[in-house]
Order: structure tokens, then C-alpha cells, then sequence
């Protein structure tokens, strides 16, 4: 239901903004075609930000939660607990079972505040690591982003932290979460 309502507001925009769409991290413009199977499919341009892949696969886009869903999900009975059934009657927890149950975990994952176009691959890659300075790690290209697994730390370009702290302060300040004791 988020990605097909995100879809409409991108699609909307790339029909009446005058600029390009472009991912979060690295400023590679995508817009959306049609695919085979008649839905949208992000198309993204590498020539224009210089994003070189480590698993070889074509760069598609994914929107990535700023503020990781495990930061506000962590701590709530449907995250911990199975307290949801699927249809054979297995139980389950997590993200999956906090929106069917949790109207208040709902409206934080769905807020598009925290929710930016990023190239899958560094969304998977990314995983639920706070942002930092990242001693080691892994960059793509001439794409700014370190994704240091041994520290378990993202650093991003200087020129998104400043978007990144908002979002984090903008979470804080909406929905009272608090990053203090985050891995």
C-alpha cells in the first residue's frame, strides 16, 4: 500500500516538476517505466552519479526508512512477541504483525518524511546501521557512502547530513522516539 501510494506522488511529480528524480544517497537520476508485466519499474541513470555496484546487479530503487523501522519497531509487543497468526495459523512477529495490529507503528512507517528513493543494493546493504563516521568500509564508485559492517556505521555524504539529522529530529519531535541507547 506505501509503495504504490509513494509511486503516485513520484510519478505525479516527475509528470509536473521540472526536475529529475534522483536517489537520496548518491544523486543518480532514475524516473519510472513501464515494465514487462505492465506495472512502473524505476530505471536509474548511473552515468549520472557515478554509483558502481559490488554484486553486479542492475541498480533499481527502494524506499529506504531514514530512521531504520527496527528503531521504533524494538520494544513494541507485536515486534517482540508473536502475537499475529497468518492464514495456517503459524504465529509471527515483527514488522509484518505490527501493521496489521499497531495503528501507531503503522503511521510512523508510513510517514513519508522518513522515507527517501535509494538504490537497493546500499538500502540492503545499509540494514538498519546508524549514520556516523565510518573508520573502514565499503564505497561504490565515486558515489559518497561508507558502509563499514565491522563498525556496524554509515557515513553519508556532507552533503545529506544535514537532511539526515532533520529527519531524525522531525521523528523525535513527532513521535517521541529516542536514539540514545541504539546500537
Amino acid at each position: 500500500m506505501i509503495r504504490k501510494l509513494l509511486l503516485i506522488i513520484v510519478i505525479l511529480c516527475a509528470a509536473s516538476c521540472s526536475h529529475k528524480l534522483k536517489d537520496f544517497y548518491c544523486g543518480c537520476a532514475f524516473e519510472y517505466a513501464l515494465s514487462e508485466s505492465g506495472g512502473r519499474k524505476a530505471v536509474v541513470d548511473i552515468s549520472t552519479c557515478g554509483f558502481v555496484s559490488k554484486t553486479g546487479e542492475v541498480p533499481s530503487i527502494q524506499w529506504e526508512h531514514i530512521v531504520p523501522v527496527s528503531y521504533f519497531g524494538r520494544g513494541r509487543p507485536c515486534w517482540e512477541y508473536p502475537l499475529c497468526r497468518d492464514g495456517s495459523g503459524r504465529a509471527y512477529r515483527g514488522r509484518r504483525c505490527c501493521l496489521k495490529i499497531d495503528g501507531d507503528f503503522k503511521r510512523i512507517y508510513r510517514d513519508k518524511n522518513n522515507l527517501k528513493p535509494v538504490i537497493g543494493e546500499l538500502n540492503r546493504a545499509r540494514r538498519d546501521y546508524p549514520f556516523g563516521s565510518a573508520p573502514e568500509g565499503d564505497s561504490y564508485g565515486s558515489c559518497y557512502i561508507k558502509i563499514d559492517k565491522a563498525s556496524k556505521t554509515v557515513e553519508a555524504s556532507a552533503k545529506i547530513r544535514g537532511e539526515i539529522g532533520r529527519i531524525y529530529d522531525y521523528m523525535t519531535e513527532t513521535y517521541g522516539l529516542r536514539f540514545e541507547s541504539l546500537p
